[in-house]
């Protein structure tokens, strides 16, 4: 996934479930239609893979003969990697269907997180959020009592995952035949949403009191980050390759 553009991602490698879906129906939101994609048991969904893969490796790792805290830590490393994975695919759906529906050369506003909002049947989820809140981890494996540490290691695990991912893409656009194209050409302003997302994240980050060393030594590769990307932009900024403004934004 991490070579492929957001249009491609909608045309050829959709994580969660058919686009043709939201096209039918404007209402619908990413936790319907993810909890679509888990009920549906005629589909190969990649989260109902994920919350079944999850759950056995969870069981066999409570089964092992070992100390408690072992079996801590292994369980702390599954659900660091099960949430890492539920991130990227709300990430990847979320870019795929943004640069998809979008009007040409109207600023692109992308929520940060899934909202309620009012509806005529009653309160929906907004369709827009692109990180998973750890209320729609828990509702997708199952579990009663969320893990923070793990979420919060995952979360700087995908932050590291945009700066390859938006560097691929940038590459990718710029070698493209089509390039002239202007769905082609508004795709790098994947580089602004993703570091305006980067943004968000570092200030969500600098509010915390970080202790664990081991997520305070992913923050740091964090800032990292959004240095690197920072550069991506301006370098485009130069060169006039954004054609509409993409942020993230916090509602």
């Amino acid at each position: 996934m991490l070579k492929l553009t957001p249009l491609q991602l909608w045309n050829g490698y959709f994580t969660c479930f058919d686009p043709d879906l939201f096209l039918e129906d404007d209402t619908f939101s990413y936790p319907e239609v993810e909890k679509l994609a888990l009920e549906d048991e005629d589909e190969d969904s990649i989260l109902r893979k994920i919350r079944e893969d999850f759950k056995e490796i969870k069981q066999s790792i409570d089964s092992l003969n070992c100390t408690s805290g072992a079996k801590e830590r292994l369980t702390n490393k599954l659900k660091e990697n099960t949430f890492f994975f539920l991130l990227a695919s709300r990430y990847f759906n979320s870019v795929a269907y943004h640069f998809k529906t979008r009007d040409l050369f109207v600023p692109l506003k992308v929520p940060a997180c899934t909202t309620l909002k009012e509806h005529e049947a009653g309160y929906r989820y907004n369709a827009a959020g692109i990180v998973m809140k750890p209320n729609e981890i828990d509702e997708i494996l199952g579990e009663k009592a969320f893990a923070y540490s793990p979420y919060l290691s995952a979360l700087l695990e995908l932050s590291e995952m945009l700066v390859d991912y938006t560097t691929n893409i940038i590459i990718k656009l710029s070698t493209d035949s089509d390039g002239d194209d202007d769905l082609v050409k508004g795709q790098y302003s994947l580089a602004l949403l993703n570091f305006s997302l980067l943004t968000h994240l570092q200030n969500g980050f600098q509010m915390l009191d970080l202790k664990n060393d081991g997520i305070r030594r992913k923050y740091d590769k964090l800032k990292y980050s959004v240095k690197k990307i920072n550069g991506i932009v301006y370098d485009l900024s130069l060169r006039r390759l954004f054609p509409f403004k993409a942020e993230v934004t916090d509602r």
